[in-house]
């Protein structure tokens, strides 16, 4: 099911907003790791709930892309995904451990500028094009607002 242009804005912004909250929470890990048990908050640092918080930032920008594309039809977004998950999944790597943070931060950052494409491109492929009319609003100098792309979705 793809989604309507109002909800395919907010998804993005969501997606958006979730990926930096994800890339702070990485970064931030050393001192998360210390100060989160002390304000009963220790439970945010359990594998699995990571697990699954990336699993879900990664389905939801997949529908949001593919959304968008039906949109805009722009296949770049997929490439900001392609790169997120394969950072993602080697930082869930025991092989990795070592780069586990810097690999996480930057596949969320890569979700977040997919969000922000994506966002950028539907807009665009909604833009209003003035142009003058040959009626009589062209007479007067008036300017008419014509929708550049009729969305069907």
């Amino acid at each position: 099911m793809l989604l309507p242009d109002r909800s395919l804005k907010h998804v993005d912004q969501l997606g958006a907003s979730l990926s930096l909250v994800c890339a702070l929470h990485c970064a931030l890990q050393p001192l998360l790791l210390v100060a989160l048990p002390l304000v009963g908050l220790g439970f945010l640092m359990n594998e699995l709930l990571e697990t699954i918080f990336l699993g879900f930032s990664l389905t939801l920008a997949a529908w949001s892309f593919f959304s968008g594309y039906a949109h805009h039809r722009r296949s770049a977004v997929f490439a900001f995904w392609g790169v997120a998950a394969t950072l993602i999944a080697l930082s869930r790597m025991p092989w990795f451990e070592t780069y586990e943070m810097i690999l996480a931060v930057c596949g969320a950052l890569s979700l977040v500028s997919g969000h922000l494409l994506n966002q950028y491109l539907h807009r665009q492929a909604h833009a209003v094009i003035y142009s003058e009319i040959p009626t009589e609003a062209a007479l007067t100098g008036q300017l008419v607002a014509v929708d550049a792309h009729a969305c069907k979705h």
